[in-house]
């Protein structure tokens, strides 16, 4: 469902999954030859940003700022480690002219908490656009949970 799988199984296995990256890499390039006047849009796969930033229009990504999995356990802030790994790369593709979008996960009850604020605040500082929505992704939220 998301690009980053690649990078993922080369990690996780690299004799078997070596050149999973270029692969995926290869997809998108492959879909942009074939559709050069679609708006594509990558979901994650930072790993493939040096081949592809040049095919894509924008880039998703989720689990930058908030982290959120479906199932009863509260929503709350990433990892510093994860935030800090996955800026620089979005930070040169916004440099570039074009679209971030971040997703910020929240359970309905934790929209207005504290972390939600300065995960929304962080992405605008960064250039980025940020997104609330519920770990089950079943509904999109408003883009700033604290405007009137």
């Amino acid at each position: 469902d998301e690009l980053d799988v690649a990078a993922y199984l080369e990690s996780s296995s690299p004799a078997r999954f070596a050149g999973a990256v270029q692969g995926a890499a290869e997809l998108v390039l492959e879909v942009r030859r074939r559709n050069p006047g679609a708006v594509l849009v990558m979901n994650n796969g930072l790993a493939l940003l040096p081949f592809v930033s040049d095919a894509v229009d924008g880039l998703l990504v989720e689990d930058l700022y908030t982290n959120c999995m479906p199932g009863k356990e509260p929503c709350g802030p990433s990892a510093a480690g994860t935030t800090a790994g996955k800026e620089p790369p979005l930070e040169r593709f916004r440099a570039r002219g074009k679209p971030v979008f971040v997703l910020l996960y929240s359970r309905f009850s934790e929209r207005r908490a504290k972390w939600v604020r300065r995960a929304a605040e962080r992405s605008r500082a960064k250039g980025f656009l940020p997104y609330l929505t519920a770990p089950t992704l079943d509904r999109l939220g408003v883009v700033d949970p604290f405007s009137p």
